[in-house]
């Protein structure tokens, strides 16, 4: 069930069932935080740009040692619409 307005305030709680791309399931002791990181009609522009500074900061961080999954991110933030690869 889609989370409304009124969940969304309510803290953090499991919003979405995290799969591999490939549809098997990941661990299930494991601890997921998703961000959405583009602009779309009738969003939170505050949360929105949240999540997209966070993901500036994890880039910062990774760089060195993930240099192309940073890369990567970059571009996404660079430009919101674009496509991540699959």
């Amino acid at each position: 069930m889609k989370p409304t307005a009124e969940d969304k305030r309510d803290g953090l709680k499991q919003k979405y069932q995290i799969l591999h791309a490939d549809g098997t399931p990941c661990d299930p002791n494991a601890k997921y935080f998703v961000l959405r990181l583009d602009f779309h009609d009738d969003c939170d522009t505050q949360h929105i740009g949240s999540c997209r500074e966070a993901a500036l900061t994890y880039v910062v961080c990774i760089s060195s040692h993930l240099p192309r999954l940073a890369a990567d991110l970059r571009e996404v933030l660079q430009n919101p619409r674009v496509s991540l690869p699959r």
